[in-house]
């Protein structure tokens, strides 16, 4: 083989080396921001943070299994919600940096 083929096939492991990394980083942080609330499954997401501004006591929400959940405390759902957004962003940030700086070293 020439040199350009072996190079590009190089380049071309390292790609689907760093999007394997990509998506086992984000199904972890998937997992990770994932938690159980008054019988619901719940994903805390930017967009679950921002309904709670628009929650009122009493209020329902749809959980990931499509079920309907009355808070009766959306303070404290909110606190949950924020608690879980918080650990699995910070954990996934510092592992996407770490795998980053790792693949950017080893790269071509």
């Amino acid at each position: 083989m020439d040199e350009k083929l072996l190079n590009a096939l190089e380049v071309g492991k390292t790609l689907d080396t760093i999007n394997r990394h990509k998506k086992l980083l984000y199904e972890q942080y998937v997992e990770d921001a994932t938690f159980y609330y008054n019988g619901g499954r719940f994903i805390a997401t930017g967009e679950l943070m921002s309904l709670l501004h628009q929650l009122e006591i009493n209020s329902i929400v749809i959980d990931e299994d499509s079920i309907p959940i009355r808070l009766t405390d959306v303070l404290e759902f909110s606190s949950v919600v924020k608690k879980h957004y918080r650990y699995a962003t910070d954990k996934y940030i510092d592992q996407y940096d770490s795998v980053s700086k790792t693949i950017r070293g080893n790269s071509v």
